[in-house]
This record gives structure tokens, sequence and C-alpha cells, in this order.
């Protein structure tokens, strides 16, 4: 694998530990102090989101450092994430481009 490879590896590494970070503190926020606030499923339906992302999130991590360690099936996990990646406007969209560019470049 190329230098580029690399940085995209951390780029998505980086990117994923930052937004774990962000929906762990939302989560515990929400839980301690708006959860009795709104209806309960409501409550449990935000929850249950934020659980999900924290769980791709957790995935990008991974192929984020699988790519790092120059794995080859890393890309497998990687190209999905980048695709979730690019819906999060403007960070993740220019962390997303980038993998998918560092990809497709390669491959061409």
């Amino acid at each position: 694998m190329c230098s580029k490879e690399k940085l995209a590896g951390w780029a998505l590494s980086i990117y994923a530990f930052l937004s774990l970070i962000i929906y762990i503190l939302g989560f515990v926020v929400f839980y301690f102090f708006f959860f009795s606030e709104f209806p309960e499923l409501l409550s449990w339906a935000f929850i249950v989101l934020l659980v999900l992302l924290m769980s791709i999130n957790s995935i990008g991590l991974a192929a984020g450092i699988k790519l790092i360690q120059e794995d080859r099936g890393a890309y497998k996990i990687a190209i999905p994430y980048s695709i979730f990646c690019l819906l999060n406007f403007p960070v993740g969209t220019v962390v997303g481009f980038f993998c998918l560019w560092i990809y497709y470049e390669k491959d061409g």
C-alpha cells in the first residue's frame, strides 16, 4: 500500500473516533438530562438511533485501523463506510470522498 492509502486510513480512523466521542457524549447528555422530558417511545427511538450510529462508526474505526495496517481486505469495509460518510456534511463528505478517490485511483 502507498502512503495515500495509509493517509486515507488515518482520515477514516480519526473521523470515526471523533464521531464516536460525539455520539457517546450525545447519548450521555440525552439520557441523563432529556430522557424523562420526551415521550417514552421517542426517547427510546433516539437512543436506538444513537447506538446504531455508534456501531457504524465503530466499524469505520476498525476499517481505518485495518487500512493503516495495510490489510488487503480493509476496503471491503472502508468503501461502504466512506459512502456513509458522504452524508455527513462537511467533514464527512471530505473524508468519504478522499477515501473513495484513493480506492478508485488505485483500481483505475
